[in-house]
């Protein structure tokens, strides 16, 4: 009978292991470190997203431009600015396709504004 016990006990024990370890965590969410930006022509910033929860266990994502002759974005979030105008770069984690967005103004001038250095009558 203590022998039933023992293997009745460790046949418990290795199917809890067995399904604590093999359940996957799916993605609730993802977001992005900014929400919009501004870049100069030829200049880049890399755009970090947070996929939730932490533990989750596929956190892959894919990254898109709506404009891309506006600003590119890698696959790894690097945006790089190409002409002047507006576009967004989206986030989509592959688990449950959920997105997250930054709006990026590209300016073709520093800081976007051109300093007055003088009037002339």
């Amino acid at each position: 009978m203590k022998k039933l016990f023992y293997l009745f006990s460790a046949a418990v024990f290795l199917i809890s292991i067995f399904t604590t370890c093999s359940k996957d965590v799916s993605v609730t969410g993802v977001k992005l470190d900014e929400s919009s930006l501004t870049l100069e022509i030829g200049k880049t910033k890399t755009l970090i997203a947070t996929v939730l929860p932490e533990k989750a266990t596929n956190k892959a994502v894919s990254w898109i431009s709506t404009n891309p002759l506006v600003a590119t974005v890698s696959s790894n979030g690097l945006v790089t600015a190409i002409s002047k105008g507006e576009t967004t770069i989206e986030v989509s984690t592959i688990d449950g396709n959920f997105t997250a967005s930054c709006k990026v103004k590209v300016d073709d001038i520093p800081g976007g504004n051109i300093a007055v250095t003088g009037v002339m009558l």
